[in-house]
């Protein structure tokens, strides 16, 4: 099995800002000791930092600060090639701390944890693969458990009693209401679904589930957002009609007669932006739908 093993394919800049994001991202870092070793760098300079950033943590339990970092670079490289050495990270870490340019360490963070994350799976199957050999069966699950859970984030959850302030403190949720004034109550959905949220619609055959959701990516349409609709049953083009009708407030049966006032409609009105996709019943799953949603993006 052939993959890549290192960095070396993003190149020395955004090498040297995962380094920063460690330095700067204690969590991010928590992670990366589970999944990352030094040897993914592929500049000298990164590995030697890397080594003692994480060896520190794994001997202390807790992260060295930059001017820690310093030290034991004076006390360790001290002669003949460790000098060349000890020049490049003195540079390196001068650099980030007099022009530190944050803005897009989440990207490099989110990139490299997949990375790594992608390793250690890829791994955990070459390992699998032997344990089936050699007819450790059983094993074969603890190594992809153990492979899974690795570069999780670490927070054990909202601890009831000690992180009460969290619970009282003003929450600022961005809705989308659904349209319907008895629901977006204060009382039910206190204004509508907020990011971050799901709402489920059941109800039998033929009451109009569908209908209702049409509805409420109208209602969110007509309000300036973007709405993807997903339809497993109806063809893209009658679910286009349904939202014809719903923002002209034309009956769906007299859609096609009336194009030239559909689309005057529109153009007199400023929506959100809206694509409907259908899939056949039972043909797409989580992976698709989210490899069609990246495509989009």
């Amino acid at each position: 099995m052939s993959y890549e093993k290192h960095f070396s394919k993003y190149g020395k800049d955004f090498q040297e800002k995962i380094f920063q994001s460690l330095m700067t991202d204690h969590q991010y870092a928590v992670q990366m000791v589970e999944v990352m070793t030094h040897e993914y760098f592929e500049l000298k300079y990164l590995q030697y930092l890397c080594d003692r950033f994480f060896g520190f943590y794994l001997k202390y339990k807790n992260f060295p600060t930059m001017s820690l970092l310093v030290s034991i670079i004076k006390d360790e490289l001290t002669e003949g090639d460790d000098l060349i050495l000890k020049t490049q990270v003195v540079e390196f870490l001068s650099r980030i701390k007099s022009s530190p340019n944050l803005g897009d360490l989440e990207y490099v963070k989110e990139k490299s944890l997949d990375f790594c994350k992608k390793q250690v799976l890829q791994q955990a199957l070459e390992d699998s693969v032997k344990a089936i050999q050699a007819e450790n069966y059983e094993g074969v699950l603890n190594i992809m458990k153990d492979a899974v859970s690795k570069g999780s984030g670490s927070s054990a959850g909202h601890e009831f009693f000690k992180d009460h302030e969290a619970r009282f403190a003003k929450i600022n949720r961005i809705c989308c209401p659904t349209g319907i004034h008895h629901l977006d109550a204060k009382d039910v959905f206190n204004g509508g679904l907020s990011r971050g949220e799901i709402g489920v619609v059941v109800a039998p055959t033929g009451v109009g589930k569908s209908h209702w959701l049409v509805a409420m990516g109208a209602e969110a349409l007509r309000r300036g957002k973007n709405v993807l609709h997903y339809t497993f049953e109806l063809s893209e083009t009658a679910v286009g009609i349904r939202y014809d009708s719903n923002l002209t407030g034309i009956n769906s049966t007299d859609i096609i007669d009336n194009k030239e006032k559909v689309l005057t409609h529109y153009e007199q009105n400023t929506f959100g932006r809206l694509i409907i996709k259908q899939y056949p019943t039972g043909a797409a799953s989580i992976v698709t739908l989210r490899n069609h949603i990246e495509k989009l993006c």
